[in-house]
């Protein structure tokens, strides 16, 4: 049970950064040269900034080290530009970045110094992904006023190289504007991966290979990686071999530099070693790494990710002993874990889960398995991020096991605060596509409610029936207030009636709490009503008609007339989707020539005539490596019939990825490399994804994520290849 480490830049310390720029001084004007680089001693000074995480730190701690070399700069550059920019950098990333405070503050400096390029480009940059296209308008008026000032072409190249701002022509031109005044600066190849103009991209590229010839500090070694893909990018898959001789050429130039203090060289090492399909060679970085830096969550994860790729979590199909096996083995394996980093999150939380998928774990283990993660949480809040949040999850097993019920309440406000502090960063971004809030307010619904439902159990289970009623009433409300629209999806729908299913029930329980039994049963008849429309996997552990057999028995019910109470719930007006259906849409797929890692040229045409499987993926997905073995038995099973066909697109930045992973894997199934055709196809990239397209070329039915039950998806998207065929025009 891997989780994501995420927002690990900045935190604590970013408030008093923002209140401390009041007291700064102005920008010193520069009206004849502007640097394209900082100085050696500003670089080496940068270098500190990149403290390394150290779980035996507190993420405090090391903020405040951050804060403190800040304040330094500040102190001693107070005109420096790209003191600036680091600020702003770290500032934007962090953790509780509160960008209105740093937009207002910069628009507070620009109104003071109003004709500055400088401040006015500063400005644009705090604006940059909240307010993006009056961003755009002030790096322009920067170069109005200052023509040879190169940074805010590079900053529009950022906005234009965004999918949601996407412009291709105005990316090119600011990129080609800032390398002609920086030539050697390296930043603008982070953008390089949305262009799409050969001869520029091949020219940079061997500009690229030049520079990094030329240097040998960790910023250029990082930037190997974006060669490779350049370079991978540009020459068809079929031609790999001598790329590949070139990687090895590099990566032992890289390995000869031997910066073991900078995180930059092993990751470069890790990536030519992976395009090389040298396991062994990847391996051997991963654990030099670990051993410099051995507190590190690399370093922890060396030893827990081999323990879990050996030991998966069981299925749902395992038998209970199998489970139940698993989970002590995962209790015991823990007790070295923690006795090795008591305050680092995973460990906690996995030994957390395996406990509370014990039924006879002792309430006292629970508990001091919830009371390690939360301390270790609060120690190094930003090393593990779940969906709902920790304090949440340990809510409910409070609840379910009857334990600490006292707590539940504070555990359900953290874990709402801790969920919407990371959502709003996310909301807040102009630069989101809409199927990307979409699927954010979907999650902030599921959310919200597991916490409501928490709470209200909590309450029934105290037998407190005043706290209990308003929480009842807070789940009222809130779905009150999210009622599906017009527009919503099935899936949407299908949210909707599991979340009515769940209201009822806590009414039943409500009205059994408070003595009114012929109330409770109109509610349980509610609740049974819509859970009838429901999927039969999400019926079959319900317990809500075994509930309310139990009080038709106690208020002296018969059998007969429990059936004849039974046969008149509420009738279903439909049948609720399952996880991961199939959402119809009718969206002609754009025509494309693309190259496959076999060396074919697909394009649209070749599909003409058949219903297809378009299956998007990536190496660095997850869910879609678990998906990928039952598109291949898919792909088995229909490859001998002219009517159907399967295709996966890769979108892989480097390609090369692509072709080394379906090596590795021994995957057989059309794999087209197309990151910027899907770049400009499709405006979030949410992964996997799946489409089915009719005999015309029109994408009839799309399917994001990967359920646990492959099987049943094969046998999905069989049904629905007929379907498609029997209702395409």
């Amino acid at each position: 049970m891997r989780t994501d480490r995420l927002w690990r830049e900045g935190h604590y310390f970013v408030f008093g950064l923002v209140l401390g720029m009041a007291f700064l001084p102005s920008l010193r004007a520069q009206s004849a040269l502007y640097p394209c680089e900082p100085s050696p001693a500003m670089t080496a000074s940068f270098a500190k900034l990149d403290i390394p995480i150290n779980v035996k730190q507190p993420t405090a701690e090391r903020y405040a080290k951050t804060q403190s070399i800040l304040d330094a700069l500040f102190a001693e550059n107070p005109d420096d530009f790209f003191v600036h920019r680091r600020y702003q950098s770290i500032a934007m990333k962090a953790r509780d970045a509160d960008p209105d405070a740093l937009i207002q503050r910069y628009k507070e400096l620009l109104d003071k110094h109003p004709n500055s390029p400088e401040f006015l480009d500063f400005y644009g940059l705090a604006l940059a992904g909240y307010r993006t296209k009056e961003a755009a308008l002030y790096f322009e008026k920067a170069l109005e006023l200052a023509p040879d000032y190169p940074w805010p072409h590079v900053h529009l190249a950022r906005v234009y190289a965004w999918r949601a701002y996407r412009d291709p022509a105005k990316l090119l031109s600011n990129l080609q504007a800032f390398m002609k005044a920086c030539p050697a600066t390296l930043e603008p190849y982070d953008y390089f991966k949305a262009v799409d103009d050969t001869s520029f991209l091949r020219e940079g590229a061997r500009r690229l290979r030049q520079l990094l010839s030329q240097r040998s500090d960790p910023e250029a070694v990082s930037y190997y990686s974006t060669l490779w893909s350049l370079e991978f990018r540009l020459q068809p898959a079929a031609e790999n071999d001598p790329l590949k001789k070139q990687v090895a050429a590099d990566v032992a130039r890289v390995r000869s530099l031997n910066l073991t203090e900078s995180k930059n060289w092993y990751t470069a090492l890790a990536d030519g070693y992976a395009l090389l399909g040298n396991a062994e060679g990847k391996k051997s970085v991963e654990t030099q790494e670990a051993d410099h830096f051995p507190n590190s969550p690399e370093a922890i994860d060396a030893v827990i990710g081999p323990w879990q790729d050996e030991h998966p979590w069981p299925d749902a199909s395992a038998a209970p002993e199998k489970k139940r096996a698993y989970c002590q083995a995962v209790v015991r394996t823990t007790n070295d874990w923690i006795r090795l980093w008591p305050d680092y999150p995973s460990s906690w939380f996995y030994r957390f889960n395996a406990l509370s998928e014990l039924p006879d774990s002792s309430p006292a283990d629970l508990e001091s398995a919830a009371d390690g993660l939360l301390r270790a949480m609060a120690l190094n809040p930003d090393l593990l991020h779940v969906t709902p949040p920790v304090p949440m999850i340990i809510a409910r097993q409070y609840v379910e096991r009857a334990i600490r019920l006292d707590r539940v309440p504070g555990l359900i406000a953290d874990g709402w605060k801790e969920y919407e502090r990371g959502r709003r960063q996310l909301t807040e971004r102009d630069t989101a596509a809409e199927e990307i809030k979409r699927i954010l307010k979907n999650e902030a619904i599921y959310v919200h409610w597991q916490g409501l439902t928490t709470l209200a159990d909590a309450y029934l289970k105290m037998k407190d029936p005043e706290k209990a009623q308003d929480g009842v009433a807070q789940m009222k409300s809130f779905l009150d207030q999210h009622q599906p629209g017009q527009s919503a999806t099935s899936g949407e729908q299908a949210s909707f009636v599991r979340l009515n299913a769940d209201y009822w029930r806590r009414m039943a329980q409500l009205a059994e709490l408070q003595g009114r039994k012929p109330d409770a049963l109109a509610y349980y008849q509610s609740s049974i009503g819509y859970i009838a429309q429901q999927p039969e996997e999400a019926r079959k552990d319900d317990t809500t008609a075994q509930k309310a057999k139990e009080l038709w028995k106690s208020m002296g019910g018969t059998d007969a007339g429990w059936q004849a109470w039974l046969s008149q719930k509420p009738a279903a007006t439909a049948t609720a989707p399952a996880a991961n259906e199939w959402q119809a849409i009718h969206e002609p797929l754009p025509d494309f020539s693309l190259p496959s890692v076999e060396g074919k040229t697909w394009r649209l045409v070749d599909l003409k005539g058949k219903v297809a499987l378009i299956n998007i993926w990536a190496t660095w997905c997850g869910p879609c490596q678990a998906e990928l073995p039952f598109v291949q038995k898919a792909y088995d099973q229909v490859k001998g019939r002219n009517d159907v066909a399967v295709l996966t697109l890769n979108d892989d930045e480097n390609p090369g990825l692509a072709v080394q992973f379906m090596k590795d894997h021994g995957y057989t199934f059309p794999a087209v490399l197309a990151y910027s055709y899907l770049n400009a196809v499709v405006p979030a990239m949410v992964l996997p994804r799946n489409w089915i397209v009719d005999r015309q070329g029109v994408r009839r039915l799309q399917t994001t994520g990967f359920g646990s039950d492959g099987e049943a998806w094969i046998r999905n998207l069989l049904a629905n290849f007929d379907k498609v065929a029997n209702t395409a025009n």
